[in-house]
């Protein structure tokens, strides 16, 4: 049962004011080790949906943000959860994404100006919040509650016993920052993860021993993510 289409299909629809029914592209796996995954594929194009949406919803509408969030709401029901993986930016695809969802977790690397970019998400969050419930509330609608950030998670740390001088330095300076919400778990640098793509093998299922300690590190996140998150 393979998906007919991707996530752009979804705003493609929306820009051209057509009913959507998201189950039409999602993509499963039939009897593998992911039967209990299903996918929305992504597409390329996404990187150039944000003019189109603006230009057809305005850059400070709710319309053009509430996309997600209504093919979301019709089948919440059917899963544990629902993941949105988000490029790292604000744009108006990923404001979807926050529309639609009941919790945030950010993923940043343990350098400097990576790090800066948790308070700018933080604000980001707050003031689409305040804009989204201006404008429905000249309608009298319910009020929005934007996704609490629950959970930060620090990617690309050079070593796996925890990174360098420098990168644990900041990581502790995180921690005493937002407390709880950051993982105690990571995940280390590894060029293989960019490789196995080519491979069309998601790394989790190489069966190499050069990526052991790579999957072994993602099965640990993956644990305290779901302790934390769902």
């Amino acid at each position: 049962d393979r998906s007919h289409g991707t996530l752009r299909n979804l705003f493609d629809a929306a820009i051209s004011e057509q009913n959507f029914d998201l189950r039409q592209v999602i993509y499963t796996f039939g009897d593998t080790q992911l039967r209990n995954v299903e996918l929305v594929p992504s597409h390329l194009e996404l990187l150039l949906i944000d003019m189109r949406l603006a230009a057809k919803f305005g850059a400070e509408g709710t319309n053009g943000i509430s996309v997600l969030r209504e093919v979301l709401d019709p089948i919440r029901d059917d899963y544990e959860a629902i993941i949105c993986d988000c490029p790292p930016n604000l744009n108006l695809v990923t404001q979807n994404a926050i529309v639609a969802s009941d919790s945030l977790a950010v993923v940043a690397m343990p350098e400097y100006l990576s790090t800066l970019g948790i308070a700018t998400i933080q604000s980001a969050v707050q003031g689409l919040e305040e804009r989204v419930n201006r404008s429905i509330g000249v309608f009298g609608s319910q009020a929005f509650k934007a996704p609490a950030m629950n959970g930060i998670l620090f990617n690309r740390v050079k070593y796996v016993t925890g990174g360098t001088t420098s990168q644990k330095a900041i990581m502790a300076d995180i921690r005493d920052q937002y407390g709880e919400i950051v993982f105690q778990s990571f995940l280390p640098e590894s060029d293989k993860i960019a490789q196995r793509p080519e491979m069309r093998l998601p790394i989790v299922l190489s069966n190499y021993r050069s990526d052991e300690n790579y999957v072994n590190a993602l099965h640990d996140m993956v644990d305290e993510f779901i302790d934390r998150m769902l």
